[in-house]
């Protein structure tokens, strides 16, 4: 999470993290809500969170 931490902080755009049920176990317990589900063909779905209080 630390990295994930100072990309954020670094000027630019959003960052992308692809993974599965690994990497989402990983992060903080903070509260999440999630702001966008995709499903596309061959299986992949596309989820979005923000983290509360992020003004999203």
């Amino acid at each position: 999470m630390q990295r994930i931490r100072e990309l954020k902080a670094e000027p630019g755009k959003n960052i992308w993290l692809v993974g599965g049920g690994a990497l989402a176990s990983s992060f903080d317990t903070e509260a999440r809500t999630t702001t966008e589900v995709r499903a596309f063909p061959g299986g992949m779905t596309l989820l979005c969170y923000s983290r509360s209080g992020d003004g999203v």
